[in-house]
């Protein structure tokens, strides 16, 4: 009996090993500190099967610059909105966008992450406060606002002349009507440089 008791323990030890924990469907998690922040981005990275959807701020780190290199050279796709100069990444299936077409700093850097459409996170850089999620509704805010942003850099890039023309460099006339937020300093710099330079060759 003893032997028998003792077999059955080891052999449950043995399945407890192998078991997992299921999705976390019912929670937002908090996360702080850029460590922190980068470690679970990095395990998304590392989770991802299909696709890899991310807003990148001006600066991405090399740690996830290399972490994204790893998925994309086992064949995941990457779908990349970037501020700044385009970071360098490996070969394979990947697509770039300059954040709305100009891909000048907007204000606030955002990392924002979709992957697989199964998990999310937000993170503002300014201080890595992030939140992460694989709770569906939140999954889907992030993922179809990275879509929206994808769409929009097209759009920019396709039709900036008469985009400017109608709604001002950087949508400025539609932000000042609708933001929820005041414009950004960056935001502001960026659009009266435009105007400058604007004002400069229609003189000329």
């Amino acid at each position: 009996m003893a032997q028998n008791t003792k077999t059955r323990c080891d052999s449950l030890v043995e399945s407890f090993r192998s078991l997992s924990p299921g999705p976390s469907k019912e929670f937002v998690e908090l996360l702080n500190g850029e460590e922190t922040v980068e470690e679970r981005i990095l395990s998304m990275f590392d989770a991802a099967r299909d696709l890899i959807v991310i807003k990148a701020p001006l600066g991405l780190s090399t740690k996830l610059i290399a972490g994204l290199n790893v998925a994309i050279t086992r064949g995941v796709r990457c779908y990349l909105i970037f501020y700044g100069k385009p970071p360098e990444l490996a070969e394979g299936d990947v697509t770039l966008w300059p954040h709305e077409g100009n891909a000048c700093d907007m204000g606030k850097d955002l990392i924002l992450v979709s992957v697989d459409k199964t998990i999310g996170l937000s993170c503002i850089t300014e201080d890595f406060t992030a939140t992460f999620s694989e709770n569906s509704s939140f999954v889907y805010l992030a993922d179809i606002l990275l879509r929206h942003e994808i769409y929009l850099a097209e759009i920019m890039t396709a039709f900036k002349t008469d985009i400017d023309a109608h709604f001002g460099p950087a949508l400025y006339k539609l932000r000042e009507r609708y933001a929820l937020l005041p414009l950004a300093e960056s935001t502001r710099e960026y659009i009266e440089a435009e105007l400058t330079s604007k004002a400069r060759t229609g003189a000329d």
